[in-house]
């Protein structure tokens, strides 16, 4: 993946339309408070932080490729959370998330088969994915339709 490096303080300034998206689906997902969550691309943290508000028996991890990025993240301190300097395309959990969340960064990525394969794979059975990410105009109709149909494939795959 190429790598991206934004100032965590700036984009936290300049960000309030990705923080609105990721409200709105936080807003759509029942928590039950004891989830183990995955943001994918956390950014300065303020939605990975929300998330760790609503799961306070859970843990939430929050990656992302930009050093600037977790070093502003990392200023929030909370019990359940932690902030990791890692490339989204080289997560290796296995079967460890019961909710793997991303808003607004994966359109950053070029491999979504491979992020796809690493999600399910990182997943709890039963396990759910939420992702908000830009289409237009990084990207053409096309590859969001192609996503789309792996995102379903994904979702409708068996699980162990």
């Amino acid at each position: 993946m190429t790598s991206y490096e934004f100032d965590g303080k700036k984009y936290k300034k300049a960000s309030s339309h990705q923080r609105e998206w990721g409200q709105k689906l936080i807003s759509e997902i029942h928590f039950i408070g004891t989830e183990k969550v995955l943001d994918l691309g956390c950014g300065d943290g303020s939605i990975t932080s929300q998330l760790a508000d609503l799961v306070p028996d859970g843990r939430v991890l929050g990656i992302d490729a930009s050093s600037g990025m977790i070093q502003t993240a990392k200023q929030i301190r909370k019990s359940n959370l932690e902030f990791l300097l890692l490339d989204i395309n080289a997560i290796a959990f296995k079967e460890e998330f019961d909710l793997i969340f991303s808003n607004a960064a994966l359109h950053w990525i070029l491999d979504h088969e491979r992020l796809l394969e690493n999600c399910s794979r990182a997943l709890c059975p039963g396990g759910s994915v939420r992702f908000i990410f830009l289409v237009f105009p990084i990207g053409s109709s096309g590859e969001a339709m192609e996503l789309r149909w792996m995102l379903l494939s994904t979702e409708r795959a068996p699980r162990s």
